[in-house]
């Protein structure tokens, strides 16, 4: 928004090309700062600087808000950022480890955002017994504040708003737990009263009870069909070039016996 109008303004006339090229190469700088979206690591560690608990995947949010130069409400997409963010200040201090089953992930980001997901075991006897009991992603909520402009640019509007979702359907399909994994992109609705924010998660590999053995990981049904798709792609072409080989060949013989026949007759003449 800052660039369209630098650009269409009359402050960047042909008096003030030197300006404005600089306060376009500005809009780049500010631009290249904007998290990707792409697969992040988030870490949860105990008191003896552990891994207890690990959560990679790529989200994206798609919340509403007021710019100053539109009459109606935009649309902006919200990477969620990885640690390496500098500029958003992400923290994962109030994140929890297992506790009778219940691990916390909660990523906080800029002015007062966050996202956080909530995981339950079936067996909340001990973090072990957790670990090796089904699992499923309980809630997601995602907390954002319309007033902070470094997350909602050129942001006139205000107020922050939260919006949940619960029972996902994300989780271990096994006795045995362990890890989930979803590389295909999946979309979800969060809501809260008249406030609906769309969400896209995908490449999400969650280990919530820090399973080291989770060599064989749950798979979300789009990545089934996904390999259910490459596996019948394969036999498919192998058929197919098996098939156009054998046309091929008996093309070749075919010729080959009109070429005899047409010898034979000519030496009988």
């Amino acid at each position: 928004p800052f660039c369209e109008r630098t650009c269409t303004s009359l402050f960047c006339s042909k008096m003030k090309v030197s300006v404005c090229t600089l306060l376009l190469a500005v809009c780049l700088l500010r631009a290249s700062g904007e998290p990707a979206f792409e697969k992040q690591t988030y870490n949860i560690y105990d008191v003896n600087g552990q891994v207890c608990a690990s959560f990679q995947m790529a989200a994206q949010l798609r919340p509403e808000y007021k710019r100053n130069n539109t009459d109606t409400p935009v649309t902006r997409e919200v990477n969620l950022p990885g640690l390496n963010e500098t500029d958003w200040d992400v923290k994962l201090d109030a994140s929890r480890c297992p506790v009778f089953g219940v691990t916390e992930l909660v990523i906080e980001f800029g002015n007062q955002n966050s996202f956080t997901l909530i995981t339950m075991s079936n067996d909340t006897t001990s973090p072990e017994m957790a670990a090796n009991a089904n699992w499923t992603v309980s809630f997601i909520q995602f907390q954002y504040n319309k007033a902070d402009s470094n997350v909602f640019p050129d942001t006139v509007d205000t107020g922050i708003v939260k919006v949940s979702v619960t029972s996902p359907g994300i989780g271990t399909d096994n006795s045995q737990g362990g890890l989930f994994k979803c590389n295909s992109p999946s979309t979800y609705t969060l809501v809260d009263a008249d406030t609906r924010v769309d969400m896209e998660l995908k490449d999400v590999l969650l280990n919530p009870y820090n399973d080291p053995d989770g060599e064989t990981p749950s798979e979300c049904a789009a990545d089934h069909e996904e390999s259910s798709s490459d596996d019948k792609i394969v036999p498919i072409a192998v058929g197919c070039a098996l098939g156009g080989l054998l046309l091929i060949v008996l093309i070749v013989f075919l010729i080959g016996r009109r070429s005899r026949r047409g010898r034979t007759g000519y030496k009988q003449v």
